[in-house]
């Protein structure tokens, strides 16, 4: 992919997938191992390499490795992206950085360290769809709930004293706390946290707690902090009798961004780390409607409109959300997209018709295939003659992004004088006038001679039969040394009668005649 950028300078990208693996550098037995997984599979999506270059020199170069992870409801090792080295080119010299991924068993990254700077880690739902929290620390360190359905976030609770209130802080649900079902959560390390939630009957008993504080209170709920000390392998209780809604712990400094989700629609809800919320709202057909921020303050209000005079019979082309790569042929593409549109105008001819419309170039989506020509024989063969004694074959280019794509080609295939004989000629030389000709024939790849022959003048001298492709032929007076004229054999075939004639001192003709 390749672009020009505001200050007139090219910029291009270079993505290396499975099929570029033979170029890459740096590979490891791992690596050959999930290339191999990755071909077993059909992946070839994965990105291994990216470079940049800016006016063709090289940026900065991204390498992805992979390791495997079996699959056991696909009986696969599934290729897994494990970590990547970023390296920066500079006139002063070359940086590396590196970056490790842990990943879930939904294939989902869940932290990833980058040298120099803290984790960051990602808290999905209990099905590996949504991210419910981000944040700065290492993902042992994180948790949170909103008590939505399938998004425990790490917190032990009884699910039946959830309840669907249309009360609640965030989504759809609250977490009725009681004595006899509080919530819990297991701790690995020792170490301070945070814990944080949002109440509707003031602070509650959490285990650890050295110190609460509240923090602000919107429509009736109120946000307290605790600040916890826990030995390695600790339970954290909380307890007390009341509503609670959004629970959250996290390292001292950390910055978490929470989410709320209604599920096949969207998000409901994101809370920033200072405990700002917005709102997402949608109509009766799963699209967005109104972004509002706490207080209830539209921040955002999308309106639909369709225009539908009666008169208008002209088509309303939607996008239906398909996309795919243009190609020429299965396999080959040409770098572009297109996407599928319906008429949607019940007035028009073509209503509820659809076509791809191209949507303009993405070579990563659609990485363009190989240029190379693709030549298959058609089958038809014929004799060389020039050399004379080779086999040709005809081929043909099927490669539809190749520059030749559908032309023709001869190729000399095989040296066979037998099924291509090498033709031989009878050399006829006569002497017009009374000057002596002498004739002397060599052997091209030696120059060796192999005789000389006089003509007298008024007299016919036939010289035996030579193939052309092999022997020199000479013209001279018997005294010249080097032989001054040299006959070209392609002039007495190209001639069409065979004869050719030549002025050496006087009229000289010599006829060329095929066996």
């Amino acid at each position: 992919m390749e672009t020009t950028v505001s200050d007139g300078k090219s910029k291009k990208t270079i993505f290396k997938y499975l099929e570029n693996s033979a170029s890459i550098t740096d590979v490891t037995n791992t690596d050959r191992q999930a290339f191999q997984s990755m071909e077993g599979i059909n992946s070839i999506q994965d990105v291994i390499e990216t470079e940049e270059y800016v006016d063709n020199v090289l940026k900065s170069r991204i390498r992805n490795f992979y390791d495997g992870v079996y699959n056991a409801d696909m009986g696969l090792v599934i290729p897994r992206l494990s970590r990547s080295k970023t390296t920066l080119f500079t006139a002063g010299g070359e940086t590396s950085v590196a970056t490790t991924y842990h990943k879930d068993s939904y294939n989902n990254v869940v932290q990833q360290n980058e040298e120099g700077v803290p984790p960051k880690s990602f808290l999905y739902d209990d099905i590996g769809e949504n991210i419910i929290a981000q944040g700065n620390a290492a993902w042992d360190d994180i948790a949170f709930t909103s008590f939505e359905e399938g998004a425990t976030g790490k917190w032990i609770f009884n699910a039946s004293s959830r309840t669907k209130n249309s009360t609640s802080l965030t989504g759809e649900y609250l977490y009725n706390l009681t004595t006899s079902n509080p919530i819990s959560i297991q701790v690995k390390f020792p170490k301070q946290f945070m814990v944080s939630y949002w109440s509707k009957n003031g602070a509650y008993n959490v285990s650890g707690s050295q110190k609460v504080q509240e923090l602000k209170t919107i429509n009736g709920w109120t946000l307290y902090e605790h600040r916890i000390n826990t030995p390695a392998d600790s339970l954290v209780i909380i307890s007390g009798v009341g509503s609670i809604d959004e629970l959250k712990m996290f390292p001292p400094g950390v910055e978490l961004t929470t989410y709320t989700y209604a599920r096949l629609v969207g998000v409901t809800s994101i809370c920033s780390p200072k405990s700002d919320f917005e709102f997402y709202k949608y109509d009766n057909l799963g699209r967005l409607k109104l972004i509002m921020d706490e207080n209830g303050n539209v921040k955002k209000d999308v309106s639909y409109h369709f225009y539908e005079p009666a008169s208008d019979t002209r088509p309303f082309w939607n996008p239906t959300g398909k996309i795919r790569c243009v190609q020429t042929q299965p396999g080959y593409n040409t770098g572009d997209q297109e996407r599928e549109e319906r008429d949607g105008n019940p007035r028009s001819n073509t209503y509820t018709h659809t076509r791809w419309t191209n949507i303009g170039s993405n070579t990563t989506s659609c990485p363009i295939g190989n240029v190379n020509p693709d030549w298959q024989p058609t089958g038809a063969t014929r004799c060389s003659s020039n050399p004379y004694g080779y086999i040709q074959i005809e081929q043909k280019d099927h490669n539809p992004l190749s520059p030749t794509y559908n032309t023709l080609s001869w190729v000399s295939t095989e040296y066979n004088t037998t099924a291509c004989p090498i033709p031989q000629y009878d050399f006829t030389v006569k002497n017009l006038t009374d000057h002596q000709i002498y004739i002397t024939v060599s052997i091209q790849s030696t120059n060796q001679t192999i005789g000389t022959y006089y003509v007298v003048s008024g007299t016919t001298k036939v010289i035996a039969a030579f193939s052309p492709d092999f022997y020199n032929f000479y013209v001279h007076d018997g005294n010249s040394t080097p032989p001054p004229y040299k006959l070209s054999i392609n002039d007495y075939v190209q001639s069409a009668t065979n004869t050719l004639s030549i002025d050496y001192h006087s009229p000289l003709t010599l006829k060329v005649e095929e066996q």
